[in-house]
């Protein structure tokens, strides 16, 4: 957790993935009430995933027991929630939408180990080879072009994107972080 001082209070922020796994619609709401009628390419950038199927005790004494079904339901229910996330936003009119995703060996975010330190470059690489990684790029590319060359055709109509409520928020919160 990150203690951090909000408004005079002291708060503890924890991960929010148990909340919302994949927040990208959440940013596409907002995005929808900052940039009305703008069109969109939203890419979500996955944290990896297990490629192997995760074994679950059946039988014995402690099959059923809440440490041997608690994390496989979890994440069970965390992976779909994910996939939820993913074909809403595949289904949304007017937004190009992407999802990143990639197989990792290890869930341990706080390994730096060389072995594991390797296999994620390896994840990496692998990754940007994809078709996926290209159409990402293809898209980002177009959206910039297409931004310059409204830039050229009318520079007063086109001033740089401000974000009205990131700006309200900056001037009414005081945030700081605490030692």
């Amino acid at each position: 957790p990150l203690e951090l001082e909000i408004g005079g209070k002291l708060r503890a922020l924890i991960d929010a993935g148990l909340f919302v796994m994949s927040p990208t619609l959440l940013a596409w709401i907002e995005a929808q009430k900052i940039y009305p009628g703008r069109p969109l390419t939203i890419i979500s950038i996955s944290s990896g995933n297990i490629g192997e199927a995760r074994e679950v005790q059946t039988q014995g004494s402690t099959a059923g027991s809440i440490p041997k079904v608690l994390q496989p339901t979890i994440e069970t229910a965390l992976e779909g929630q994910q996939a939820l996330a993913d074909l809403m936003m595949r289904d949304l009119p007017g937004i190009k939408y992407h999802r990143l995703s990639f197989e990792v060996k290890n869930k341990v975010f706080d390994d730096v180990s060389p072995e594991n330190i390797k296999t994620l470059q390896e994840a990496a690489q692998k990754t940007i080879t994809t078709s996926d990684f290209k159409s990402v790029v293809d898209d980002i590319v177009a959206a910039v072009r297409e931004r310059k060359e409204k830039l050229k055709q009318n520079p007063q109509d086109f001033t740089p994107y401000i974000c009205a409520a990131k700006e309200e928020f900056k001037k009414n919160t005081d945030l700081r972080l605490s030692p």
